[in-house]
């Protein structure tokens, strides 16, 4: 047999709400919060990072099949038998092959 109680369901929730307080949410929690922050923030950098690393290795190959190319003029300069400077836009002697020397 069940009995129903005479008291009201606005009562018995104003009796939880002070004796309990509202419910906690996991929001609630400083922690959880900061935790959220700092892993959205590694998130991003690791984005960043990523992107840096990629854009830069592509450069790095590009200079260095530049360099490469470089290298073979110079090599060929160094064969000839005549005095060779190379100069910069700021007339800075950047190679001289061995017929300078």
């Amino acid at each position: 047999m069940r009995r129903y109680s005479s008291i009201s369901s606005e009562y018995l929730a104003e009796v939880e709400q002070t004796w309990f307080g509202r419910s906690r949410t996991l929001w609630d929690n400083v922690l959880v919060r900061w935790g959220l922050l700092i892993s959205a923030m590694m998130l991003a950098a690791i984005l960043v990072l990523g992107y840096w690393f990629f854009h830069y290795r592509k450069r790095s190959a590009e200079l260095s099949r530049d360099r490469a190319s470089d290298q073979l003029l110079i090599g060929a300069l160094d064969e000839v038998a005549a005095a060779i400077v190379i100069y910069d836009d700021n007339l800075k002697a950047i190679h001289w092959n061995t017929g300078l020397s």
